[in-house]
């Protein structure tokens, strides 16, 4: 195979035939594109084909003439140049005049900069050595500044800027202002002029920084100053015109309130107050017909708040209290299982299990002792009812009284049983009722078995934390 001739495809690729170079080469082409265009005077060509046409003048906000450009710069210069260059190929006359700003504080602190390094506080200096060094520090970033406008492709009249320090454009300032007093536009009045203290000097208004700061509007009432009812008779008492703002830390400086001719005004009576301290029930408020939706809404929904909190109180409160009272059981659930934890680790809860029953044999002991005074008390009671019954029937009234039957016995037993275990549900046991349950006695038997079941449980839980299986007991 190596022995056959390699095939040459480059005659049957058919390209098309141009002048372009393969690479675009640009940091070498660029330069010569924008000298080819400097020295044919492209520019002037193109404002002499535009002659006489409609005119679209782009004004150029001038840059700090106060170190080499940035992205900033470029984006704003690139920016323009596209709007002159599509409005030019429109048929438009559109020329582009460059400028600087050759004025401020950013010249000002570089030249001051200059200055430090040669051991020179800005109050030594001369006030005519220092402009003529902010004037020559100008010049020479103007010039950097103009060749790497240049560079970026923008097209111009370079060679003709306006720049702000020129003597001619300060003449036609000093002109302009000339117009003003002859038309009588100029007028002497007060106006604050911004100071830095750090740098000792004056600021434009673009050059000074507010800290952003949030204020909450108010509504505020100006109690009226003199009598109303000419206006209407109904506007009489206490009045007074309200008013929003969101700016109020200039309330303390109000002198007046200033009401417009053109706008509807509303006065609204106060029928209640809705505990407002700002409000008296009876005085009625003169306000903008536009806020009066805006500044009455929150009052209902206050009042509105008001009425659901008096409503929910109770429920809340409630609430509290059962969550307070789940909180104190499961507590003592925790606090018991500690303690059990606590004695199956020290091996001590036979011991305790055996205090435990002992405690509920006495409870069970003592629950009969009370069963049996019931019973006797029940009997004295059978008895004094039926000799009262043999009496009214001696006297012939009739056998309207009935003796207490079984069911009335048995029925004062449940409710023994019920305050034994001091619980109204009727729990059950084994499928069983407490309130089937008849005699007192067993009553509080059933209630033994079933609190040592709830320890059971309990213990479960507790031998689950130590890590112990609890031995199943088989009924």
């Amino acid at each position: 195979m190596s022995d056959q001739p390699k095939f040459d495809y480059k005659p049957t690729v058919f390209l098309p035939t141009t002048e372009m170079p393969m690479r675009g080469n640009l940091p070498q082409a660029e330069p010569e594109q924008l000298a080819r265009w400097q020295e044919g005077g492209l520019y002037a060509q193109l404002r002499a084909r535009r002659r006489g046409a409609p005119k679209f003048v782009l004004h150029d906000g001038p840059p700090y003439a106060n170190g080499h450009i940035h992205i900033g710069h470029a984006v704003n210069k690139v920016l323009k140049d596209i709007v002159v260059r599509s409005r030019s190929m429109m048929g438009f006359d559109a020329p582009y005049v460059p400028g600087w700003d050759c004025h401020g504080l950013p010249i000002e602190l570089k030249v001051e900069e200059r200055f430090a390094k040669q051991k020179r506080a800005k109050e030594d200096i001369p006030a005519g050595e220092f402009r003529a060094a902010c004037r020559e520090y100008a010049a020479e970033w103007l010039d950097v500044q103009r060749e790497e406008f240049k560079r970026l492709g923008v097209m111009g009249d370079w060679e003709r800027p306006y720049v702000t320090m020129d003597f001619d454009f300060e003449a036609d300032t000093v002109r302009e202002i000339g117009r003003f007093l002859a038309n009588g536009g100029l007028y002497k009045g007060a106006k604050p002029v911004h100071w830095c203290v750090n740098d000792r000097t004056a600021l434009a208004e673009a050059e000074v920084e507010y800290e952003e700061h949030t204020s909450h509007s108010i509504y505020v009432k100006f109690a009226a100053g003199q009598d109303l009812t000419d206006i209407d008779p109904k506007l009489s008492g206490k009045i007074a015109v309200v008013i929003w703002t969101t700016t109020p830390w200039t309330i303390p400086a109000n002198l007046a309130v200033a009401l417009g001719g053109e706008l509807e005004y509303a006065a609204v009576r106060i029928l209640d107050a809705s505990g407002n301290e700002n409000l008296e029930a009876g005085e009625i408020l003169i306000l903008a017909e536009d806020l009066r939706a805006d500044m009455l809404s929150p009052l209902r929904l206050s009042q509105l708040h008001s009425d659901v909190r008096d409503l929910l109180r109770p429920r809340r409160t409630a609430l509290n209290d059962a969550l307070a009272e789940t909180r104190h059981r499961l507590a003592q659930v925790e606090t018991e299982i500690a303690n059990i934890v606590a004695a199956i680790k020290a091996g001590a809860y036979s011991q305790m299990l055996q205090a435990e029953l002992a405690r509920l044999e006495g409870d069970v002991g003592a629950g009969e002792d009370v069963a049996e005074a019931i019973q006797l008390e029940r009997a004295d009671e059978h008895d004094l009812l039926r000799g009262a019954r043999d009496e009214v029937v001696d006297r012939g009234v009739g056998d309207q009284l009935a003796a207490p039957d079984h069911d009335q016995v048995v029925g004062g037993q449940r409710h023994l049983a019920h305050q034994v275990r001091g619980d109204e549900d009727g729990a059950t046991l084994g499928g069983e009722s407490l309130e089937q349950v008849a005699d007192p006695v067993d009553a509080l038997r059933v209630e033994a078995v079933r609190r040592l079941g709830c320890r059971g449980a309990i213990v479960g839980r507790a031998l689950e934390r130590v890590g112990a299986a609890p031995a199943r007991r088989h009924r």
